[in-house]
């Protein structure tokens, strides 16, 4: 009895609670929690949207050059990539909502803000930078909206385009607006990154002024740093030549044009034709990539012969390009009363800096550069033939020879396109494999010392490098014999089968301060070769140009 009351009462207490929450307040208080609830789902549902939009609209945006890039087509000479860009693009989304939100807060603080906003860099929407590739040659036909012409001194494809990087993209915006509000200058550019280490050797990349005397083409890093007003914190640099990419208004570009004919030395040409007239200006407010920087030999790049520089002697009549840490030379010069065969010592003074370079030294060069490549990859060499004579009697190159003489292992030289691997390593410098029926490397790089030129200079503002124009170097210069302009007068390596017997031990040897590798027998291989008289020279007395007569 006492068990059922006891229910009863439970069940009347349950009754009264489900009466209480049905009640309208209760019913208010639950119908306010789930709005609150519903509301906090949807907040979360609509942000988690929004962050996924601004991330796909930041990836569009730091793409879209890319994207222009990656789709263009030859133009009707079928060589040149011609690309149009717009260089407004924005580095991201949120870069742009920043701007914008900037601009109007401008417009609202005062009516002289308007003058700003329309100068401002959405004033340039409709201009456009039409890019162009070192296998440019000639006129280019541009589209009709073109203002400017961004130059790459290399071939732009599908395999490089990270030359688009956001780096580079940022110094073409900061150079086409410094362009826009200085309309004096014909054109601009910017440094580059530092160079990591590498086997090519560092070239000066800080051109900025160029003078021509005679046959001499002196180039140096001088020029006023001047205060910039349209950029804020950029300086610039009053140049009339640079080295690398630029960016240069169309007409002036247009009425210059580019010539391939020169390959690596067609920027030498470009500058020479504008005879020192442009000017350009160098930020200091923004840098290329290191890949943006690379050069190339435009329409002549992948082809064996190396006529580059041999052209722009020939047509400009400059014979000595005179760089704040290096001379080049268009023409190496072969004769008794300059070239001597002893060992080659780099000059470091005047009036040797400023004198012709030896076509032997150049060969020299190729040695080092070539056994180091070979050394590098693992081959076994041997020196032979006349460069090893040439060792044995004096320490030396022949002076009169037109080639290097190394031996291979046969089974390398019998490989379908043997010297790839040389030139990879080489990175350019030197085509290495099979050419005109035998195994040759042929220089692509001028003769050239690197010598630090500034103290031959009276100050940094020195153009006319006077030192370098002395009697006896004139003389040295106007008598000496310059070689022709065919592959074998440059001077060349060639590559033989090696016997296996040449394999069975080998020799240490000197050749201008430096140990290569040879046969053991020397002796015994000279005198085959040569004769026992081997270590008389064929030629004596005066002689000029180079010789096949012997060593």
């Amino acid at each position: 009895m006492f068990m059922l009351e006891q229910n009863h009462f439970v069940k009347s207490k349950s009754m009264l609670c489900m009466k209480k929450l049905l009640s309208k307040a209760w019913q208010k208080r639950m119908l306010f929690s789930l709005l609150a609830f519903l509301w906090i789902v949807s907040f979360q549902i609509m942000f988690s949207v929004l962050l996924n939009s601004s991330a796909y609209l930041y990836k569009k945006g730091k793409e879209k050059i890319v994207h222009n890039v990656a789709s263009f087509s030859p133009n009707n000479k079928g060589m040149l990539p011609v690309v149009t860009i717009n260089y407004h693009v924005r580095q991201s989304y949120q870069q742009e909502l920043n701007e914008k939100r900037h601009h109007k807060n401008m417009l609202r603080s005062s009516n002289s803000s308007r003058a700003i906003v329309q100068n401002s860099i959405f004033d340039r929407l409709d201009e456009a930078v039409t890019v162009i590739d070192s296998r440019q040659n000639g006129n280019v036909e541009l589209n009709k909206g073109t203002k400017l012409v961004f130059y790459i001194p290399h071939a732009v494809n599908d395999r490089n385009l990270s030359v688009f990087s956001q780096i580079n993209q940022h110094a073409v915006r900061r150079i086409a607006e410094f362009l826009k509000f200085n309309s004096y200058y014909d054109a601009a550019t910017c440094s580059v990154e530092r160079e990591k280490e590498s086997f090519t050797p560092q070239v000066n990349d800080t051109w900025c002024r160029f003078s021509r005397k005679d046959s001499t083409m002196i180039i140096r890093n001088t020029g006023p740093w001047l205060k910039n007003n349209s950029i804020a914190k950029c300086a610039y640099q009053s140049c009339n030549l640079v080295r690398g990419p630029f960016l240069m208004r169309k007409d002036v570009f247009l009425e210059l044009g580019w010539n391939t004919k020169y390959g690596k030395a067609s920027t030498y040409d470009f500058f020479l034709r504008s005879e020192g007239k442009l000017k350009i200006a160098r930020l200091s407010c923004c840098v290329y990539s290191r890949e943006l920087f690379a050069t190339d030999r435009g329409t002549k790049e992948g082809t064996v012969d190396f006529p580059d520089y041999s052209h722009l002697a020939n047509d400009h009549g400059i014979l000595r390009i005179v760089m704040e840490d290096r001379v080049e030379w268009t023409k190496c010069v072969a004769d008794s009363t300059y070239c001597k065969e002893v060992p080659f010592v780099s000059p470091k003074t005047l009036p040797q800096v400023g004198m012709p370079l030896c076509c032997c030294h150049v060969l020299d060069r190729m040695l080092k550069d070539i056994v180091w490549a070979i050394d590098k990859i693992g081959m076994s060499y041997r020196i032979i033939y006349g460069t090893l004579l040439g060792s044995i009697r004096n320490k030396a190159i022949i002076p009169w020879t037109h080639d290097i003489d190394v031996a291979l292992n046969r089974s390398v030289l019998k490989k379908t396109d043997w010297g790839k691997d040389l030139r990879e390593v080489l990175q350019g410098r030197y085509y290495v494999g099979d050419f005109a029926g035998q195994g040759r490397a042929i220089s692509h790089i001028p003769a050239y010392i690197n010598v630090n030129t500034t103290p031959f200079f009276q100050d940094s503002d020195d153009l006319t490098g006077d030192k370098f124009f002395s009697e006896d170097i004139l003389m040295t210069i106007q008598n000496s014999h310059k070689i022709g302009n065919s592959w074998r007068e440059r001077g060349y390596m060639d590559f033989y089968e090696a016997p296996e017997i040449w394999w069975n031990g080998s020799s240490v040897i000197t050749i201008n301060g430096e140990k290569y590798t040879s046969i053991r027998d020397i002796d015994y291989e000279l005198a085959n070769w040569y004769g026992k008289n081997y270590m008389s020279p064929v030629l004596s007395g005066s002689w000029q140009g180079l010789s096949d007569t012997g060593s």
